[in-house]
């Protein structure tokens, strides 16, 4: 009974500091074009393409370095690669505040994808205190948490950014970091020193090797394939709200904060009822929800106002929210340990923060917002397509009875 009381206990601060983690960290995320158009004098095109190269850049790093993160964990603890996180995360954002040249706060960022990585650690650490059958509920618990995280921090960006500086968020955002890993580290239980270990159960009948080593990587085709869609709005969203509808940072913040408010509050239900299904079901129903998402990216390209625009951006968080503890129940399922699935999945993500960055930005730049959106809601039904195609494969080989949720971890 103590054990459980202190697994939950470590998991609500677990929450907590994720969520001020993000909001940290999420506090710059709208307001690089901007930070640069003040900090560096860049404009146009270049101001475009430059703003998409730093946003990025640290997905390219934590893409190379969070497998081996997740095995470092996995050998020494998870708890530690938490606190690794946040101190890397406090001292790239302090230097970066010092910083006038574009490539000099390259060089932080991709510093930055080596030693951070939050969330990675946070999923992994979950992992370790959740039983087999509550892995999607604890991953949707601490999806709201990056999504109340998400929310919280461009509205506080734009109002550090109003009352001071651009300069003062990554400041703010480095003492945050510094203080939330302080109560960390004597919060948190050692994850080494849990009383069972949490391993995957295997049965008779369960698909061959190769059968489960192709849904593996069907499954992270699906990740990158999922942040593309997701990333690419963000390297021009900013950009985009100040050309259609003029207004303080603040508004951007709010509307950059859209998604996070729909995903702080169905997170967690789409976690509790992601637990109880089947596979099939879950490729299924998050096929529909990249078709409904393509759906909401083409309607960014008629007029909008204020209120239509935040209705977009909620009813895109909703199908964001299952996404992701969709995708990653299912590879936690494929995974021996907690920090090799995640740290492959997390390593997938990254590649798709990377190219959907680094895609956004191009054709925003070298096209249209319009078009821009048109691309994103393109990536959806890809994505739509992939899954199904997926969902086929995995109902068509032995051993994949939709009366066991079960598979041989590879």
């Amino acid at each position: 009974m103590k054990a459980d009381a202190a697994r939950r206990r470590s998991l609500w601060f677990l929450w907590g500091g994720q969520c001020l983690a993000i909001a940290a960290m999420e506090m710059s995320g709208p307001f690089w074009p901007l930070f640069l158009r003040q900090q560096v004098g860049l404009h146009g095109e270049a101001l475009v393409l430059w703003s998409a190269a730093l946003i990025a850049a640290p997905m390219m790093t934590a893409f190379a370095t969070a497998a081996f993160w997740g095995r470092v964990g996995d050998r020494y603890g998870h708890k530690w690669m938490v606190l690794r996180a946040l101190l890397g995360l406090a001292l790239t954002q302090w230097l970066i505040a010092l910083q006038e040249l574009p490539l000099l706060i390259l060089c932080l960022r991709l510093l930055q994808g080596a030693l951070a990585g939050v969330i990675a650690a946070a999923m992994a650490y979950g992992l370790q205190l959740c039983t087999a059958h509550t892995r999607s509920r604890t991953l949707g618990y601490l999806q709201s948490a990056t999504a109340a995280g998400t929310l919280m921090g461009p509205v506080l960006g734009g109002l550090v950014s109003d009352l001071w500086s651009y300069t003062q968020i990554f400041q703010v955002a480095a003492a945050a970091c510094i203080g939330v890993a302080l109560v960390m580290l004597f919060t948190l239980i050692d994850d080494r020193k849990l009383a069972s270990a949490r391993t995957l159960s295997t049965e008779a009948g369960t698909p061959s090797l190769a059968c489960t080593r192709t849904i593996v990587q069907g499954l992270l085709l699906a990740l990158v394939l999922s942040q593309i869609a997701r990333m690419m709005p963000q390297s021009f969203f900013a950009l985009y709200v100040e050309d259609s509808m003029p207004g303080s940072n603040m508004l951007i913040g709010v509307l950059y904060g859209a998604s996070g408010l729909a995903m702080l509050i169905t997170a967690p239900l789409w976690g509790r009822r992601l637990d109880g299904q089947h596979r099939d079901v879950v490729l299924l129903q998050t096929a529909v929800l990249a078709m409904f998402s393509a759906a909401l990216m083409l309607l960014h390209t008629l007029e909008q106002n204020l209120w239509s625009l935040l209705a977009l951006r909620f009813a895109w968080g909703i199908c964001l929210a299952a996404m992701m503890p969709s995708l990653f129940g299912l590879l936690s399922q494929l995974r021996a340990t907690s920090g090799r699935s995640v740290g492959t999945g997390q390593a997938a993500v990254k590649l798709g923060n990377f190219s959907g960055y680094l895609l956004g930005g191009l054709v925003a730049a070298l096209l249209s917002f319009s078009l821009a959106f048109s691309a994103v809601a393109l990536t959806y039904l890809l994505l739509a397509l992939w899954l199904w195609r997926l969902r086929q494969h995995s109902l068509s080989q032995p051993g994949m009875e939709k009366e066991t949720g079960h598979v041989t971890p590879v």
